[in-house]
């Protein structure tokens, strides 16, 4: 509830009343003086008090009238009552519309009362010690829902309010059942009649009480019914975004993958995102309708309800109505809205699937056109939900951009995704940020060239990797990529680029260039711009000659806008190629530039030349060599349109492979077969004794489908005559010419039987196995289906070196507080000299004992004498060396001295990575002091080395080892020490933190495993031959983070576990 006075606008914010899920209303009784017992209900949304009129004798005209703002509309509030309530003198408004209760008591007022609400217990404790007992009145009884109208003036409400309430049909109560529109049936059609079963997939126990309480809402709106069909689809469970109590939903989604495998493809086309935006031009107030669950408002035809069945643990179930996740739902319930509102689109609205845009120049007209789109929605029985339409807006999201009387923005939301986007660590992550911000590549004038260091990232083999294997592919962004990543978000998250609308009563301005790499152009009027474009060239182009690549420009871009400039307004080409303007004359015998000359007289054009010092804009967008984007608005289109040679190209591949095939075979007889060899396949056998360009025409016309590609399997001499028709009737279906036929495999045994006797002949990798197969046999899904066979090979994992290990991030280890506390040891070896050598982890001092061999007894001593001099630490890392591991020094250093131990797991010596560094610089000090001359044996030339380091500023603590451990630096005040060591501890931490995040750059997460999984443990390869096996299989015992225990006893760094 809100209040305002006349004349005025309410800063204060709307609070939604009644609109609360799962709930009840807590609310008290009181007896006034007539005996009458009222119920007044206590809202905390509410800051004052409001009474039934009927109720009030007397009553006071209030001196400041105003309106309240209520969920059944905007009331004038006139007088009010005062009445005394337990001892406290109270303030009611007369509220005419008020019926559920008797009375609302406010949050002021309570607040003013000191009243202390227990709803756990159902009472309300008052500071004047009384307590009332409180009742629940449940929600479903008061629900009501107010449309969201709070930005609109006062009369624009109570006007838009009154049309509301003239269409009771079309908006939807949340406590009654949807209805369904009779005006259509939706129809799965399925290439065969054999039924789809899939097995039931297990969820989370812990959601089962989640999942009944959906499907009981689904059964009680009928949307839903139970099945005894054969038909079967499994069952996911997915959590939804938090809403704004922060409760964690889910969602029950049907997984329909294997059923719209075989169904019919619905063509019915949906309409173009470019096309909508760019019709909304000169309207200035728009409305946006949510169709409430829209799919469900679509009966099924009765004969295909059976195919939408699918099964939870307690039973299974049919759609009565169109669910989601069907391929074909988005196409049925366009064509449903296109039927219903065909007399309005383009005039007063667009449709997007479910999203209904109302738009109009003025309030008036516009209140009218919201009348009639309400009235043709009413008439077909369709749903809104009210609290999710806007309503008489000047600038409204649609279609994920935000469109105003101004032009096109990007939406602030998907910008704010993108700007919060992190670096992309895996193929999948990079792929999604290059959709996410290509959605808005037509704002970004030069949106090739900056994202070129990012998807050139997706050339070659990692271009190819499929979308579910793409998140375990990690991906590496050098300096130039992350530059690339931030100013992408930078681009879009500026709000200086908007996109105007075009005006088809003033003429065009395209702007136009082209560079070896990539073309690009800007459509502008009055120098706004309108649309951005670029891509890249394909191989062929870049072999063009210049002027053929500034004509293509042109060509392209004029392709890619023609819903802009096709028989409309006059169209002005700028280019920055002064030959082109000489190159259409007709003189010009250039068989390209003479088709593309064809294709530029349907426009109204003239061709300008203007200098790439003033052609800014277009030269941005295409210079440099970009690559083609992912996922954009205006999709990126190759040369196959306005190719060099307008040919179909030859493929290596078999006929097999294409989803639909034609076979042109020459034969004495004519005759025409047809067979499915697998789902979504079709085969067309054509015979014929001659083939004329007629009846290959006819033929073409009748078997092409343009939805996919298209193969073709004949001779040299019919292809020839296909190649001279292509260009003039197929320039637009994608086809390749065959070469070859091989046999097809479908029942799944042979294919498998098939693959392990290609496998196992030299125990190949699954690329060339695959590529074996192919010139033999062809089955869908060859890739996929080799991979799982070769990857599960025993033989493979046990003897074959493994080409991508395993790299896991590394993780932060203890910090030591105060020097001496953790100590890191191992055996130097030098000129058949052997040294035990530490170092104190926290201030860096090392020291050395030279040893005569690794026997225990000579080592004992040495080490002795180092954990003394550090004054015995509270933990020793070292590794897997034998005598440091004997059960004689353990019991000398855990059992005598009590010091922690923690060894390193086998052949990972980055774990004891402070000595072995400390190693590698001994080496070179070492190295460099020998040439002196000034030592007379290792053992001085050993300590003198060891003392220069320990006298040596150190990388990490920017202080001497010595100085650090000793504390002399703090013999003047001693809480100097103390700062300093707290000093040593931050940039301890800082160099960790920098180490790990720069190491962890290429790192995948660390694997976790469950106890008794197989895995493969790399062997020593020091101890066998070359022709020795590279791993050996053992179980888990348990996972220790970074490292396993095998049941066999063995610590295994899961580095040296095959991937």
């Amino acid at each position: 509830w809100t209040n305002r006075q006349f004349g005025q606008r309410t800063t204060r914010p709307r609070v939604a009343f009644f609109r609360v899920e799962d709930s009840s209303l807590p609310y008290f009784e009181c007896r006034v003086g007539s005996g009458k017992v009222l119920r007044v209900l206590i809202d905390t949304g509410s800051n004052k008090n409001y009474i039934q009129p009927n109720l009030v004798t007397n009553a006071i005209p209030n001196n400041k009238p105003y309106i309240a703002d209520t969920p059944g509309g905007d009331v004038k509030i006139s007088h009010y009552k005062r009445a005394s309530l337990f001892d406290f003198e109270i303030k009611f408004f007369l509220l005419p519309t008020l019926k559920t209760f008797d009375a609302i008591l406010g949050k002021d007022t309570m607040k003013g009362m000191g009243a202390q609400i227990d709803l756990k217990n159902l009472t309300m404790t008052l500071e004047n010690g009384k307590r009332v007992v409180l009742k629940e009145k449940q929600f479903e009884a008061v629900s009501t829902i107010s449309p969201r109208i709070k930005h609109l003036e006062v009369e624009q409400r109570m006007i838009l309010n009154k049309i509301i309430d003239s269409y009771p049909g079309l908006f939807a109560d949340p406590n009654q059942k949807l209805t369904y529109t009779t005006s259509v049936r939706a129809a799965i059609r399925t290439i065969s009649d054999t039924p789809i079963y899939s097995k039931f997939y297990q969820y989370p126990m812990s959601l089962k009480d989640e999942v009944h309480k959906q499907i009981s809402e689904l059964l009680h709106d009928g949307i839903i019914r139970p099945s005894r069909s054969p038909y079967n689809s499994p069952v996911w469970i997915v959590p939804k975004k938090l809403d704004s109590s922060g409760k964690k939903k889910y969602r029950v989604v049907i997984d329909y993958r294997k059923l719209n495998m075989v169904t019919v493809a619905d063509r019915y086309p949906i309409p173009d995102i470019n096309e909508v935006l760019a019709q909304l031009g000169d309207n200035k107030i728009f409305s946006v309708l949510d169709l409430k669950s829209g799919f469900h408002q679509i009966l099924l035809k009765e004969s295909d309800i059976e195919k939408t069945a699918f099964s939870i643990n307690n039973g299974k179930y049919e759609f009565t109505r169109l669910p989601f996740g069907l391929k074909n739902a988005p196409s049925i319930f366009q064509r449903a809205l296109d039927d219903i509102l065909h007399e309005h689109i383009g005039k007063i609205c667009f449709i997007y699937i479910d999203d209904i845009i109302i738009f109009s120049k003025d309030d008036e007209t516009h209140y009218q056109n919201l009348d009639t789109i309400f009235r043709t929605l009413q008439q077909a029985n369709m749903k809104c939900q009210l609290d999710k339409c806007e309503f008489m807006k000047r600038k409204v999201e649609f279609l994920g951009f935000v469109v105003s009387d101004k032009g096109i923005e990007t939406s602030p939301t998907k910008v704010q995704a993108i700007s919060d986007f992190p670096i992309p660590r895996t193929l999948k992550e990079l792929r999604s940020f290059l959709g996410l911000s290509g959605y808005y590549r037509r704002f970004i004038p030069n949106y090739a060239k900056l994202a070129k260091p990012l998807s050139s990232l997706l050339r070659g083999e990692d271009g190819r990797i499929s979308r579910t294997l793409s998140s375990k592919k990690s991906v590496s962004l050098n300096r130039e990529a992350i530059e690339a990543f931030k100013k992408l978000k930078s681009s879009l998250v500026s709000p200086d680029v908007i996109l105007h609308y075009p005006d088809f009563k003033k003429e065009f301005h395209l702007t136009t260039d082209a560079s070896n790499f990539a073309v690009g152009a800007v459509l502008s009027q009055e120098n706004r711009p309108i649309s951005f474009l670029s891509r890249t060239l394909s191989k062929a182009e870049e072999n063009y000659a210049t002027n053929e690549k500034e004509m293509l420009a042109i060509i392209w871009a004029l392709k890619k806008l023609k819903i802009y400039l096709y028989g409309k307004a006059k169209v002005k080409i700028f280019t920055d190629h002064q030959p082109l303007t000489h190159s259409l004359s007709s003189w010009n015998g250039n068989a390209r530039i003479k088709r593309w000359k064809a294709y530029l007289e349907e426009y109204d054009y003239e061709i300008f030349y203007k200098p790439g010092r003033e052609n800014t804009v277009a030269d941005a967008l295409s210079r440099g060599p970009t690559v083609e984007q992912i996922n954009t608005v205006a999709s990126t289109m190759h040369s196959s349109d306005s190719s060099s040679h307008g040919l179909i190209p030859s493929v290596e591949a078999p006929i097999n492979a294409f989803k639909n095939q034609i076979f042109f075979r020459e034969s004495e007889s004519e005759n025409y077969s047809f067979s499915i060899p697998f789902p979504t396949f079709q085969r067309h056998l054509v015979d014929r004794n001659l083939f004329t360009p007629d009846s290959l025409l006819s033929d073409l016309k009748e078997y092409l489908n343009p939805s996919v590609i298209n193969g073709i399997f004949t001779s040299e001499d019919v292809m020839g005559k296909i190649q001279i028709l292509y260009p003039i009737h197929f320039q637009g279906f994608k086809i390749r010419f065959c070469q070859s036929k091989v046999k097809d495999l479908v029942n799944e045994a042979e294919q498998e039987e098939e693959i392990l006797r290609t496998h196992n002949r030299a125990h190949r990798n699954a690329v060339e196995n695959k590529a074996q197969l192919s010139e033999r046999v062809y089955f869908p899904k060859m890739r996929k289906k080799v991979s799982a066979i070769v990857n599960q090979c025993l033989v493979c994992k046990t003897a074959k070196y493994d080409r991508h290990p395993t790299h896991p991030e590394i993780r932060q280890t203890p910090l030591p507080e105060y020097p001496g506390q953790i100590i890191h040891i191992d055996i130097y070896s030098t000129e058949r000299h052997l040294v035990l050598t530490a170092i104190d982890k926290f201030s860096k001092l090392a020291m050395g004992r030279v040893i005569k061999s690794k026997a225990v007894e000579d080592i004992r001593k040495a080490l002795r004498d180092i954990v003394f001099y550090y004054g015995v630490p509270k933990l020793i890392v070292m590794d897997n060396e034998k005598s440091l591991n004997s059960a004689s020094i353990k019991f000398m250093l855990t059992d005598q001295l009590g010091i922690e131990l923690y060894k390193a797991p086998p052949y990972k010596s980055t774990v004891n990575g402070q000595i072995e560094r400390f190693h590698s610089t001994l080496s070179e000090i070492m190295r460099c002091l020998k040439g002196d001359g000034t030592h007379r044996g290792f053992e001085e030339l050993l300590d003198r080395a060891i003392y220069e380091y320990n006298y040596t500023v150190h990388s990490v603590t920017k202080k001497r080892p010595l100085e650090v451990f000793f504390g002399r630096i703090a013999t003047v005040a001693p809480e100097k020490y103390e700062q300093a060591r707290l000093d040593n501890i931050d940039r301890l931490r800082q160099k960790q933190e920098t180490d790990i995040e720069y190491h962890n750059r290429t790192r995948k997460p660390i694997k976790t495993y469950i106890k008794g999984q197989e895995i493969f443990v790399r062997v020593n390869t020091r101890l066998g031959s070359k022709l020795s096996s590279r791993f050996r299989k053992e179980l888990v015992k348990e996972d220790r983070s970074t490292t396993i225990l095998t049941e066999s006893g063995k610590l295994v760094h899961k580095s040296n576990i095959r991937s």
